[in-house]
């Protein structure tokens, strides 16, 4: 009886420390700058800012493209910016502008879910 508890403890354990472990970043992650910083990105769970720079911004995300395409949609469209092109094979890619600014959207497939965001 004794020998069944102590497994199972250590089964208990190693199933617990399997699911924390999870989702590793495929990138070391770095803050998160302007001008991507103002547009209310999702990346506050569950992704990891890889790249921030003035012309552009790469992150990497737990969740599926599909997924991952309908944050990014959403909430630059909250943020004011307007869909002007859809692509959608094999990488997603999707224009958007807002005023005089323009920037390209590409979702692909890196660890689960790469983004990259590049003004144009």
């Amino acid at each position: 009886m004794k020998f069944k508890v102590s497994s199972l403890l250590t089964l208990a354990v190693c199933i617990v420390g399997l699911v924390a472990c999870g989702w590793k970043p495929p990138c070391p992650p770095t803050t998160i700058t302007e001008p991507w910083a103002k547009m209310n990105l999702p990346v506050q769970r569950d992704a990891a800012v890889c790249v921030s720079s003035p012309d552009k911004f790469q992150a990497a995300h737990k969740a599926q493209r599909e997924e991952v395409s309908k944050m990014y949609l959403d909430s630059l469209e909250k943020s004011g910016w307007k869909l002007t092109r859809k692509d959608l094979g094999g990488t997603y890619y999707f224009d958007f502008e807002k005023g005089n600014e323009k920037i390209t959207v590409e979702i692909y497939d890196w660890e689960k879910t790469g983004v990259i965001i590049r003004k144009r």
